[in-house]
């Protein structure tokens, strides 16, 4: 043994049967290893708190001096003395599991098991084209603000998108918590603020709606879109339900002689609507494919032969905007670029609010999904909802020119009458 230097280290020679180590004389524990191949490298050998020998590597002879090496020795040694394992934390650092790999048990354990189709979409394009990409093959301990607010700013042109991010990548870091894969209140998405987003509601005005509902019924005439897209696009705006609720619906959700749809497994969980005389109207002559139990039946059968509703309604949307925006002699232009099938449900809303049916009422038939809302008009019974409905589907059909007309009953006045 001797003191170690750069000249001992430089004069150090492999040996082809086996490791070579040098231990320092002046700190117990230091050495450094001469592999077979000539590799050469610092190390500290120490007992750990069960009296186990670790050995582990400081540094590839060059990267340090000799000294730089001897005063980290003298660290890491001085850390075991404090009980502190560091052989065991570099090991468990290499051993702990990357982003990618979280992203992995997230889509298993959360994602396909708690979130509804179109929420389990928005996840997983968000993981994989944001989250794996960008922090993949960071180890998730490591995970920093930094790190999310870059990702984070890197879609500051599109706010909206770049607030659904870091909503995704909060909730994936909560759950490495919960996975014991983070250290709980560590995630490092908590506090970076989000972008201020330009909320617009789009509605259509009654002009607006009487161009789809002429282009609609156009489109289906000339087989450009299908009986049951129609159908789709009318209770879509009779009925103010969501784009899902009605093609996951099949006929025994539907019952006409009540006036009602349930929906089991809704975005607001179970519910009920209810269904406008219009919108009865409309079921009743709706179309049917014989073995078929969806209310929208699509074009295709299933590997196992079966009907399967209508997937993908995008195209044919495309189909009806471009022809309701289409120039037509004696009438206004529109412009429907930015409409969307779940602008028809706001603009069931606003129909209503503008016939004077109760906020209340109307939050009722769309099923809002903030509890608060939904205790000031849980005690409503079916009967004022469905003239509400009957009232707003009214309207649209006669903006639209097509289904026949509802009787509308009056909404029965709250207010006590008061004698004269």
């Amino acid at each position: 043994m001797a003191r170690l230097t750069k000249r001992i280290m430089d004069a150090a020679k492999p040996d082809p049967a086996r490791d070579v180590l040098l231990w320092d004389e002046d700190l117990r524990g230091f050495g450094l290893r001469i592999t077979k191949t000539g590799a050469k490298s610092y190390v500290v050998q120490y007992r750990d708190a069960g009296g186990r020998s670790r050995r582990l590597t400081l540094a590839k002879s060059g990267t340090l001096t000799t000294e730089e090496a001897r005063h980290f020795a003298r660290e890491t040694l001085a850390a075991v003395v404090r009980g502190a394992d560091p052989a065991a934390e570099k090991m468990a650092q290499r051993e702990a599991p990357t982003v990618k790999e979280l992203v992995d048990r997230f889509k298993r354990e959360h994602v396909e098991q708690r979130l509804k189709p179109a929420t389990r979409r928005e996840y997983l394009r968000v993981l994989d084209d944001f989250v794996v990409k960008k922090l993949g093959t960071k180890k998730v301990a490591d995970v920093s603000r930094a790190d999310v607010a870059k990702l984070h700013g890197d879609q500051s042109a599109h706010p909206a998108q770049a607030n659904k991010l870091l909503a995704v990548v909060s909730k994936l870091l909560t759950e490495a918590e919960v996975y014991g894969w983070r250290t709980e209140g560590t995630n490092p998405a908590r506090h970076v603020k989000k972008y201020p987003e330009r909320k617009r509601e789009r509605y259509l005005s009654a002009v607006e709606v009487s161009r789809i509902g002429r282009a609609v019924s156009e489109l289906e005439a000339e087989e450009k879109i299908t009986r049951f897209y129609a159908l789709f696009v009318w209770l879509l705006l009779t009925t103010g339900c969501r784009s899902g609720e009605w093609l996951g619906a099949t006929w025994e959700n539907v019952d006409l002689q009540n006036g009602l749809l349930y929906l089991p497994d809704s975005k607001t969980g179970q519910r009920h609507v209810v269904l406008s005389s219009v919108s009865v109207d409309l079921l009743r002559r709706a179309p049917r494919e014989e073995g078929s139990p969806w209310v929208i039946t699509g074009r295709r059968h299933n590997a196992a032969g079966e009907w399967t509703h209508l997937n993908n309604p995008a195209k044919s949307w495309y189909l009806v905007r471009q022809r309701a925006s289409k120039k037509v002699d004696g009438l206004p232009d529109v412009d429907l670029s930015d409409v969307t099938p779940h602008t028809l449900r706001h603009s069931f809303a606003s129909t209503g609010a503008a016939a004077g049916v109760g906020l209340q009422v109307v939050g009722g038939l769309l099923g809002h999904r903030q509890a608060s809302t939904t205790s000031r008009y849980s005690h409503l019974g079916d009967s004022p909802q469905r003239a509400a409905a009957d009232v707003i589907a009214a309207q649209i059909a006669a903006a639209m020119n097509a289904a026949p007309l509802a009787v509308v009953r009056p909404i029965a006045s709250k207010e006590p009458s008061r004698k004269k």
